[in-house]
C-alpha cells in the first residue's frame, strides 16, 4: 500500500516513473502523486543511496571554505552591517545589494546574532561559516553523510550523527535544502520540535511541486530522482506542518528560472551536468529567453506558483 508522508493518503495515489537526470544516467525509479495533496515522494529509497550523491554534487562536502582572518575592523564591520540588515534599517543601494541571500530569510525569524542555530543537512557548514563571518557565534552543524566530525576551515564545528543524537535546545533550526533528502518528513519535524526552546523557530528551504510540475512533469528539474525523496505541493505542505506539531509563521515563493532552464533541458534528454547543458554551455539558450524565463519566474512567485519556497515554523 502506498501511504502519502505528507498527508497519510493511502487511496488512489498514482504511481510513475522518473529517470536520473543530474549526472544523465537515465536510471528509472518509481514515485507516485498523492491523490489527496497532489505531493510526489519516491517509493522505494535505493539501498546503494550515497552512490547517487558523487564528489561533485553540490561541492556539499568538498568545496573549500575561506578561512575567517582576524581582522578586527573587517569583523567590527560585518557585525554592525548584520544587526542592520536584521532589523531592516534602509541602507544606501551599494549596501543593500551586498546583503547575503541568507538575510532575506533570516529577517522572516526572530534571531539575533546571540541566537543558538543549529543547521540540519549543513553539508561542509558554508552557511554557517558565512553566518559566523556575520558575528553569529552560537551555531552548530548537523549531516550525517559527513565523512568525519570536524571544525571547518570557517571556523565552525559540524559533526556527524543524527538528528535524534543532538541534545540542548535551539532558537533556530535551519534546514537548507535538506529536507527533501529525508525519508519521514513528520518524524523529522516532530524530532526538531523536541529542540526548540519554548519560542524557537525553523527555517526551512525546498522545492515545491507547483506549476513547473504541472507544465514539465517528469522533465521537471526538482524532482530530481532519486535525491529527493518527497516534494510537496503547497496544500500538502500546509497539512505536514499541522501534523507535525507547528504553525506556520510565514511564507516566501522564491523560485528562479532555473525551473525552465534545468526542465527545457530535460526535456531535450539534456542532463543537468552533461556537457551539452546551459551549466557548461551558456549559449544553449539566448540571452532573450533566459529574460523571459527570469520574468515568468517572478510572476509565479508573485502568483504562490513558484517552485521553490523558504517558510518559517514556530511551535503551538
Amino acid at each position: 500500500m502506498l501511504i502519502c508522508k505528507v498527508c497519510g493518503n493511502k487511496n488512489n495515489n498514482k504511481v510513475f516513473e522518473a529517470k536520473e537526470m543530474m549526472f544523465g544516467t537515465n536510471e528509472i525509479f518509481d514515485y507516485f502523486e498523492c491523490a489527496r495533496c497532489g505531493s510526489l515522494q519516491i517509493i522505494k529509497i535505493p539501498k546503494d543511496i550515497n552512490n547517487y550523491y558523487p564528489d561533485n554534487y553540490c561541492d556539499s562536502f568538498y568545496r573549500k571554505i575561506p578561512k575567517i582572518k582576524n581582522n578586527f575592523w573587517k569583523s567590527l564591520a560585518h557585525k554592525l552591517l548584520a544587526r542592520l540588515y536584521l532589523k531592516n534599517i534602509p541602507l544606501p543601494d551599494f549596501l543593500e545589494k551586498r546583503q547575503p541571500e541568507f538575510f532575506l530569510w533570516l529577517k522572516k525569524t526572530s534571531v539575533n546574532q546571540n541566537s543558538k542555530i543549529l543547521d540540519v543537512g549543513c553539508g561542509n557548514g558554508e552557511l554557517l561559516s558565512e553566518l559566523k563571518r556575520y558575528g553569529f557565534d552560537n551555531l552548530l552543524g548537523l549531516d550525517p553523510y559527513l565523512p568525519k566530525t570536524m571544525v571547518n576551515s570557517g571556523g565552525v564545528k559540524i559533526i556527524k550523527a543524527n538528528l535524534s543524537d543532538i541534545k540542548g535546545k535551539f532558537d533556530l533550526i535551519i534546514m537548507h535544502h535538506s529536507f527533501e533528502h529525508m525519508a519521514n518528513p513528520k518524524k523529522i519535524l516532530l524530532e526538531i520540535n523536541k529542540l526548540l526552546k519554548s519560542k524557537g523557530e525553523v527555517l526551512i528551504r525546498m522545492p515545491l511541486a507547483a506549476y513547473a510540475w504541472k507544465k514539465y512533469r517528469t522533465n521537471w528539474v526538482q524532482l530530481d530522482a532519486p535525491r529527493h525523496y518527497f516534494l510537496p505541493t503547497a496544500k500538502g505542505l500546509k497539512i505536514l506542518i499541522e501534523r507535525s506539531g507547528f504553525n506556520l509563521k510565514s511564507i516566501t515563493f522564491d523560485s528562479t528560472e532555473l525551473q525552465f532552464l534545468g526542465s527545457e533541458q530535460y526535456r531535450r534528454g539534456v542532463a543537468f551536468f552533461g556537457s551539452k547543458s546551459y551549466i557548461k554551455n551558456k549559449g544553449v539558450f539566448s540571452a532573450k529567453k533566459i529574460i523571459k524565463f527570469k520574468k515568468r519566474a517572478k510572476e509565479l512567485n508573485e502568483k504562490k506558483q513558484g517552485d521553490s519556497v523558504f517558510f518559517v515554523l514556530k511551535n503551538k
